[in-house]
């Protein structure tokens, strides 16, 4: 019920969501499907929204449609999720919200870029 509430008939299987930096996604020109890392600076408990942050970037994450977690400020974690680029800023609708606390995110960050590289690389 969830998944088609969400994303209609079992056709359309949501994608993994491309990895891609809060930055990224202030840019604009990111895929539809992303799967970014940030601190949490605050949650609206009212609305379901988090404000996360990265390395000076911000974005909200509305966090409506997934099972709460311990929400608390200055956590790291992971979001999967549809984005959305309203005037205010990146905005992304997660289905997955993961705590990722002690995760070294520079180390991560490489890792990506790394694999974007040979993707690039190697990709037909």
């Amino acid at each position: 019920i969830f998944f088609r509430r969400c994303f209609g008939t079992m056709a359309h299987i949501p994608s993994h969501g491309e990895l891609v930096t809060i930055a990224e996604l202030q840019e604009g020109s990111t895929p539809p499907s992303v799967r970014i890392v940030g601190t949490i600076t605050a949650y609206d408990m009212s609305d379901d929204v988090l404000s996360l942050r990265n390395e000076g970037h911000s974005c909200t994450v509305d966090v409506s449609l997934v099972q709460p977690i311990s929400y608390t400020v200055n956590k790291l974690v992971q979001v999967i999720g549809e984005v959305k680029h309203p005037p205010s800023g990146p905005h992304v609708i997660a289905r997955v919200v993961r705590d990722v606390d002690g995760m070294d995110v520079q180390l991560y960050e490489r890792a990506m870029h790394m694999r974007r590289a040979f993707l690039q690389k190697y990709r037909p």
